[in-house]
């Protein structure tokens, strides 16, 4: 079963990496005066040029993780 599309507040609200992604976009349409488009645009750029970093990241992570099992 696939998960809703859409966040509740209090899903957003329990999740700090969650909230810190809210917080980034709003920070770029409030401060940067950048529109919900070109945010949205912006956050497309970022998860292309992360998402490699990322999955090292959770290789690492569940390799460390199976280790301290054994």
């Amino acid at each position: 079963m696939r998960k809703p599309m859409i966040l509740s507040q209090e899903e957003i609200g329990r999740s700090a990496g969650t909230m810190m992604i809210v917080i980034g976009v709003t920070r770029l349409v409030e401060d940067e005066g950048m529109t919900p488009h070109e945010a949205f645009e912006q956050m497309e750029r970022v998860k292309n040029s992360v998402f490699h970093a990322l999955s090292e990241i959770h290789r690492e992570v569940n390799q460390a993780g199976q280790e301290v099992v054994k």
